[in-house]
């Protein structure tokens, strides 16, 4: 799985987490995340509910191939993690997302 180590002055520094974008957000200060390239259509996605501080949210899942995960041209580095690496210190929204696809 690809994953990337949150930035200092980033929610949750240090910590590790999957690619994430924004689909949708009423919010002009949520910034941390990318914006999701193209339409999406979500309702048929498996959904994991969490919360941050002041924020609900609801994590959509899409599952990707490499090539198409490029095609994205995020500005992150990613690297690829295997799920078993305790020291990794997964973000509580990964370890749900993971436990709903049953990757954990």
């Amino acid at each position: 799985m690809l994953a990337y180590q949150k930035q200092k002055g980033e929610w949750l520094e240090g910590q590790w987490e999957l690619p994430t974008f924004v689909i949708e957000t009423n919010d002009p200060h949520f910034k941390q995340y990318p914006t999701f390239p193209e339409a999406l259509a979500v309702e048929d996605l498996p959904l994991v509910k969490t919360g941050i501080t002041k924020y609900n949210l609801e994590n959509r899942i899409l599952e990707m191939d490499n090539k198409t995960f490029k095609s994205l041209q995020s500005e992150r580095d990613f690297m690829w993690k295997t799920i078993h690496e305790r020291e990794s210190n997964f973000s509580t929204a990964t370890l749900k997302c993971l436990k709903k696809i049953k990757l954990l």
